[in-house]
Formats: structure tokens, sequence, C-alpha cells
């Protein structure tokens, strides 16, 4: 007999998933029978022929810079998905790499409300769905080496906002409650990589998220993928 993935038929959100890392998430979640509502700027071929592939597909066009996140969770389908959500994932997160005194208060703002207010928020409103499920499971996606405090030259900003996503992993871990884990990558350069350094593929990563979701045993977990390397 064969046995049901731990996604089958759960809901998920994913947020940031035409491109990239939340691609090839929001496949694994859909080939392991997962219902997605997926949300990204652009309505793109590949999320076409997914939705041609999955009748578990819905998608959400949204530009997640242009509105706040206290809009965003209004937002008729994601305000649905949150009130049964059980698995949730936020690849999306704007890069900015600035040396402080380049750094605007536009640059501030947009970082602090994309990279730490929107996956916090979220991830607020999807605990009451999960805690009554009995089930959840959380990935976010930090910067490089935002495990612990550092000091970094031409990332502060960025890096600042992604190490306090680490302290709201720690403390989702803590504070969900029974069979809801909240985990987080912390990846490399997954494009433009500077000279002598490898780039960390999508697919790679999205397999790593999709393991630390599989088990309620790894919780709190943040992982680095980034083949070693450490920011400037």
């Amino acid at each position: 007999m064969e046995t049901k993935s731990v996604f089958y038929k759960k809901i998920a959100f994913v947020a940031g998933a035409t491109k990239g890392t939340g691609l090839e998430l929001t496949k694994l979640l859909l080939k392991n029978g997962a219902h997605v509502l997926a949300a990204g700027r652009n309505y793109s071929s590949e999320i076409k022929q997914l939705q041609s592939e999955y009748d578990g597909l819905t998608f959400e066009q949204i530009d997640f810079n242009s509105l706040t996140p206290a809009q965003i969770i209004q937002i008729p389908s994601i305000k649905d998905v949150l009130s049964k959500i059980q698995i949730l994932a936020v690849p999306y997160g704007p890069f900015i790499q600035k040396k402080l005194e380049e750094t605007t208060a536009e640059d501030w703002t947009s970082l602090a409300l994309n990279d730490i207010a929107l996956p916090g928020t979220l991830l607020s409103a999807s605990l009451p769905s999960m805690q009554k499920n009995g089930f959840g499971r959380i990935i976010l996606f930090g910067g490089t080496r935002t495990d612990s405090v550092r000091s970094y030259k031409t990332t502060a900003a960025y890096s600042a906002c992604k190490t306090a996503l680490s302290v709201l992993v720690k403390s989702a871990a803590a504070c969900g409650g029974q069979n809801i884990t909240c985990n987080a990558i912390l990846p490399g350069f997954t494009s433009n990589a500077p000279e002598n350094t490898t780039e960390v593929s999508a697919d790679f990563l999205a397999r790593q998220a999709f393991y630390l979701m599989s088990t309620e045993e790894l919780n709190g977990v943040l992982l680095n993928a980034d083949r070693g390397w450490t920011p400037a």
C-alpha cells in the first residue's frame, strides 16, 4: 500500500513563487499532493504550465513591494488561505547591497517591510489555523550567515533584517505548538555570484527547504547553504 506524503492535501501558501527557489518549492509541494496558493509578480509560463498539470494550484498576481504587509493579508485569496493554512513558505525577500552611508531611508523601509515585517505578518496570521489543525510547516529564507550577529561592510541593512528573521524562526519554533515547525534556509548567492564564488542553485535550496518541512523533529533549524562563503 502506497504511503501518502505528509503534504498530501495540505493547504499551502508560497509567497514569491514565480521564479527561482519559490517556483521549485511550489513544484515539489504540488508533486507531493499539496494544494498551493502561489503568489508573485508575474503570471509566468511556468506557473501556467503547472496549472495545466495540477488542479491543486491557484495563483495570485501581486507585487509585494507595492503593498504593506497589512494590505497583503487582506487580499481575499490570501486572507482565505491564511484562515485554513497548514504550510507557509516565504522565499520572497528583496536584496540591497550598499554601504551603510549609502543606504537611504527608502532602502531601510523597503527592506524592513519586505524582509522581516512581511514574513512575520504572514507567520502570525498562519499560526491560529495551524494550531487549530494540529499541523504546521513554516519555511523562511534568511541571508548568508545571518544565523548570528555579525558585521557586514556592504549589506548591513539587508543582513540586519535577515538576522531578525532568525529570531522569528527560533521564536516560532519554541512557541508554535505541537506538530508545528519553523525553519529557515540561509542561502549563498543564487545569481550574480562574486568572482571565485560558486552559485547555489534554486533547485538545491528548494529541496533543502522541502526536507526541513518533511518532519516534526527538525524545528528551529537555521540551515546555512552557502558553500562556506562568508560575506564582507
